[in-house]
C-alpha cells in the first residue's frame, strides 16, 4: 500500500494527523506482467534463432549414429556409445522443440474450441495418470475461440506438473475444474502436493526455470503455457491452497469478449 499522512491545523491544542492509504497491489502486479511478458517476447527471439542453428547439426548427428548403427560393423562396445550418441541427440532435439514452441513459431489456429473437451484430450494423453483425476466441468460450457492443440498442450503441461507434485503422497488425488462467467471461462488444476515453495512462486513460469531434478525437466513447460496463454488474451495464474497443494488456473475471454485483466 501507499500513504501519504499530512498535519492537520491543532483543534483544541491536539496535534491532528491525517493519512491516506491506498492499496497499489494490482498496479503492482499488472506492473509486474507487463515487464515479464516483455522480457518473454525479447527472449523468444533469441530462443527461436539459436534453436534453428541447432536444430539441423543435431538431425545430422542422429542420422549420422543411426546409419553407422544400421552398418553393423561395429562391436557391442561400439553399439553401446552409438545408442547414447543417438539417443542424446534425440534428447537435444526434442529439447529445441519446446524451444521453438516456447517462441510461438507455428501461428494460432483460431477455431471455436471446448475446454471441457480439451481436458479430456488431456487425461487420454500419453505418460498421464487419469485414475487420480477428478473432474469438475461444467455443464453446457461455453466454447472460448482458439487453437486446441495449443491450449491442449497447456492442460497436459498443468497435469504433468501437478501428477510429479503429488508423486509419493498419500492418496495422490488431483481435480480438474471448469467453469464460466460472464466474461470468462477457466480451467483449474488442483493438485495435493507440498505446494510451491514461497521464494519460487513468483518465477514458475520464468523460462528454464525447474524445481525439478537435472534432466527431468527443461524448465520451459510452464514458460510455454504462459505464452500460450497470453497469445490467446487469457491469463494464467498460479498459487498455494490453504489446504494444502497448489492451484494453477488459466482463464480465457468467452465469445468475443475482452480478456480480463
Amino acid at each position: 500500500a501507499q500513504g501519504v499522512a499530512v498535519p492537520v491545523e491543532e483543534r483544541g491544542g491536539v496535534a491532528t494527523v491525517l493519512v491516506l492509504a491506498r492499496d497499489v497491489t494490482d498496479e503492482v502486479e499488472l506492473r509486474e506482467r507487463v515487464g515479464h511478458s516483455e522480457k518473454m517476447a525479447a527472449l523468444g527471439q533469441l530462443v527461436s534463432g539459436v534453436a534453428h542453428e541447432l536444430n539441423n547439426p543435431l538431425a545430422g548427428i542422429a542420422a549420422l549414429s543411426q546409419a553407422l548403427l544400421s552398418d553393423g560393423s561395429g562391436d557391442d562396445g561400439t553399439d553401446r556409445v552409438l545408442h547414447s550418441i543417438r539417443g542424446e541427440a534425440e534428447r537435444a532435439g526434442r529439447i529445441v522443440k519446446d524451444l521453438l514452441v516456447f517462441a510461438r513459431q507455428r501461428p494460432i489456429e483460431r477455431r471455436e474450441v471446448d475446454l471441457n473437451a480439451v481436458v479430456r484430450s488431456a487425461l487420454a494423453g500419453p505418460h498421464v495418470h487419469p485414475d487420480r483425476w477428478r473432474l469438475d466441468l461444467a455443464e453446457a460450457l461455453p466454447p472460448v475461440t482458439g487453437d486446441a492443440e495449443q491450449l491442449l498442450q497447456v492442460a497436459l503441461n498443468l497435469v504433468s506438473n501437478a501428477e510429479h507434485a503429488m508423486a509419493g503422497t498419500g492418496d495422490g488425488m488431483g481435480t480438474i475444474r471448469t467453469w464460466a462467467d460472464d466474461r470468462s471461462v477457466g480451467c483449474e488444476v488442483l493438485d495435493r502436493g507440498p505446494g510451491i515453495a514461497p521464494e519460487v512462486i513468483g518465477r514458475i513460469f520464468e523460462p528454464f526455470f525447474t524445481t525439478k531434478p537435472a534432466g527431468q525437466g527443461t524448465g520451459l513447460g510452464l514458460s510455454i503455457s504462459h505464452g500460450i496463454i497470453r497469445a490467446h488474451r487469457g491469463e494464467i495464474r498460479a498459487q498455494n491452497r490453504p489446504e494444502g497443494g497448489a492451484r494453477l488456473w488459466f482463464e480465457l475471454p468467452r465469445g468475443g469478449a475482452a480478456a480480463p485483466r
